[in-house]
């Protein structure tokens, strides 16, 4: 099967690197995973997983400091 008949080329774009608003982005528009592109090159990728990830150990550390 050729990559290009199975990928999707109409996506959505957010120009903003707030991670909360990444967040709401992708949970409007139903996405697991969103490309990181840095001056118009690919950086990697980030998951809904890995955010919400960083959220619950920035909690952690919140709570257990005293």
């Amino acid at each position: 099967m050729i990559l290009l008949t199975v990928m999707d080329t109409d996506m959505v774009r957010l120009f903003d690197d707030d991670l909360h608003d990444v967040l709401d982005f992708m949970e409007a528009f139903g996405i697991d995973h969103i490309p990181v592109v840095d001056h118009h090159k690919f950086s990697g990728m980030i998951s809904k997983a890995r955010i919400l990830d960083l959220y619950r150990r920035e909690l952690i550390m919140q709570t257990n400091i005293q």
